[in-house]
């Protein structure tokens, strides 16, 4: 869970990653290429417009805040910071697995992001949910946790666009920078402008 995180936290990382992986094993021309890469962009655009006018409309707390403010002395099990796993702690000394942004909450404009991505690639290839994109993981790259992180050589892989605009958007929830609903809403904000 943590690479997967690590991996959509960054985006051009990520999207970029995919964009590339695509171009390259369907034999794309110069031209796909350029079309398709604008494509993936201008959605995600699109999808960052539509999240950032919910985002100030609803100025909604993220985990971080509401864990602290809401436990506050009270114990709490949570990630205890690099290489130390979950721990006992007091709520107001929670924090997420990434440092957060100042923006509000809802809805998630990762999640969104990467369902932008996801429905344009359908879209633009014409071929389904077939994705499957690898992503090798060298024990201990972790940026979060170097040298620790992953314990042993691992791949990730995502053999759907479903797969891949899920599991980023869950990896938000999973890293503790967005609550579960933001996240749905990113993901449903994407099926709205993808309905026109």
């Amino acid at each position: 869970k943590k690479m997967i995180a690590e991996f959509f936290n960054n985006k051009v990382g990520s999207l970029g990653y995919a964009t590339l992986f695509v171009a390259l094993s369907r034999g794309m021309t110069l031209d796909q290429v350029v079309q398709y890469d604008f494509l993936v962009n201008v959605a995600a655009f699109d999808g960052a417009i539509a999240t950032w006018n919910q985002k100030v409309q609803w100025d909604a707390v993220r985990p971080h805040s509401a864990i602290r403010y809401i436990y506050g002395n009270q114990r709490i099990n949570a990630w205890g910071g690099p290489g130390l796993g979950t721990v006992s702690m007091r709520g107001n000394e929670f924090r997420p697995y990434f440092g957060v942004a100042d923006h509000p909450d809802y809805p998630s404009g990762s999640a969104c992001f990467c369902a932008a991505h996801a429905q344009s690639s359908r879209r633009f290839l014409g071929t389904g949910e077939a994705l499957g994109l690898p992503v090798a993981v060298p024990a201990g790259s972790s940026v979060i946790e170097p040298g620790i992180t992953p314990a042993t050589d691992l791949t990730l892989f995502f053999p759907t666009w479903n797969d891949f605009e899920t599991r980023c958007a869950q990896s938000r929830v999973n890293s503790g920078v967005h609550f579960q609903a933001a996240v749905n809403e990113g993901l449903q904000a994407m099926l709205l402008l993808a309905m026109g």
